[in-house]
This record gives C-alpha cells, sequence and structure tokens, in this order.
C-alpha cells in the first residue's frame, strides 16, 4: 500500500459534531509539513467515509497557519455514510504521482435518524 497520512483534521476538532441530519457540508482538512505536500493530493481521487462521498467543493489554504499550504475538502453530510457516536473516518485520495494515500480522524455524530 501507500504512505499512510494521519495530518487530517475535521471541523469535530474544533469541539463541535456532525449534525447526522443536516444538509450542509463537512470540511476535511489534509495538512502539509515539511515532509509531506498536501498539494500532491488530487482532488478528482478523495472520497470520505464509509460512503466514499466525492467533494462538493476543495480550496488550498494554510488552515494551522503554519507556513505550509493545506488541501480542503467540502463534502456533504448526507454522502458521507456517518453513523451515530464515535467512529474513526477515513479519507482516500490519490496523489498527483499515483501513490495512494489514507488518513483518518474521529468524528461524533449526534441527531440520528432512527
Amino acid at each position: 500500500g501507500g504512505t499512510m497520512y494521519t495530518n487530517i483534521v475535521t471541523e469535530t476538532d474544533l469541539g463541535v459534531g456532525i449534525d447526522l441530519r443536516s444538509a450542509g457540508n463537512v470540511r476535511v482538512a489534509v495538512l502539509g509539513d515539511g515532509v509531506f505536500d498536501a498539494l500532491q493530493v488530487d482532488p478528482a481521487s478523495a472520497r470520505f467515509g464509509p460512503g466514499a462521498a466525492l467533494p462538493v467543493r476543495y480550496e488550498s489554504l494554510d488552515y494551522n497557519r503554519d507556513g505550509y499550504t493545506d488541501r480542503g475538502f467540502l463534502f456533504h453530510i448526507s454522502e458521507v455514510g456517518f453513523i451515530c457516536g464515535d467512529q474513526r473516518v477515513t479519507l482516500a485520495a490519490g496523489a498527483y504521482d499515483g501513490e495512494a494515500l489514507a488518513g483518518s480522524d474521529v468524528v461524533h455524530g449526534y441527531n440520528c435518524r432512527e
């Protein structure tokens, strides 16, 4: 397999959960650093969660203000396949050089559908 990167963050790192009934989006950022160039992540290949959601949009920003550009994605909450409670959700993608990449983060889903 390819290199596993663990430097992905979701909005739940800010202390909020994911409202599973929301019609909105969840933001996922792949953080770049001195070793990993986040801009090498091919947005067309990104899939998030059990539902393998496709990104609605992507952007390149320095989210954590460390001087390295990060790759951010927005995914429709309804397409990710979140479940209730705490779960580890994976972002899988390919780099432009063909390397397979994956990283995961723990998120909390609430307001579940019965």
